[in-house]
């Protein structure tokens, strides 16, 4: 399988998983929603993901995806004191069985998936990626790593790493890291260009509250 195959295979799963969540949300009795997913029926994904950019690529019907399996790896943290993000690898896991069962997988084939925890240690991380060296996973999925040395064993071995939020100064640096956002970091620095090149200057004591 080419890396940009499984390249694809990764974000695909990813970018449904997006859809699903988008499609959970619960619409507000308050007032009619702004998204054309809220307003699916929670339990009608397919017909959610026609309206979405998934269009394309959503079959007319539920198929279920046969043949070979695509796997997949995921690194996570879970079940430690520093902090324990298990509905990150659940959230995954539906979204595969959501490709699988009603998508037809990835050019035919289901997608498989396989957590690692790094339990919170950078000896994890690495030993995580390493693993999915060793079985070949073309392509690993990102949960929640503050330290993201795996990211550097997978960028060795030409192993992209997908994710959702960067969290390790690895995620944001690494050729093979691709990311859905730029996290509090990327958001603080373009507040701080904001700032500096649109608003106009102010003097201290023009803050107001800040100033009180």
């Amino acid at each position: 399988m080419s890396r940009i195959a499984s390249t694809f295979a990764a974000l695909a799963g990813a970018a449904i998983l997006i859809l699903s969540a988008a499609c959970s949300e619960s619409t507000d009795q308050g007032g009619p929603s702004t998204t054309v997913a809220s307003n699916c029926d929670l339990t009608a994904l397919l017909d959610c993901a026609r309206q979405s950019m998934l269009a394309p690529y959503t079959p007319a019907a539920p198929t279920v995806a046969t043949g070979e399996p695509i796997n997949l790896g995921m690194i996570n943290q879970d079940n430690t004191i520093a902090g324990s993000f298990p509905e990150l690898s659940l959230a995954v896991k539906a979204g595969i069985e959501f490709i699988n069962k009603e998508m037809g997988g990835v050019h035919g084939r289901p997608l498989s998936l396989e957590v690692c925890n790094t339990e919170f240690s950078a000896e994890g991380s690495t030993n995580c990626a390493q693993k999915f060296v060793q079985q070949k996973f073309p392509a690993v999925l990102g949960g929640i790593d503050v330290f993201g040395n795996g990211i550097d064993t997978l960028a060795e071995n030409q192993i992209p790493y997908v994710g959702g939020i960067p969290v390790s100064s690895q995620s944001f640096s690494a050729p093979n890291s691709f990311q859905w956002s730029g996290g509090s970091q990327s958001a603080a620095v373009a507040f701080g260009w904001y700032a500096a090149d649109w608003l106009p200057p102010l003097h201290w004591n023009e803050l107001g509250a800040l100033n009180d």
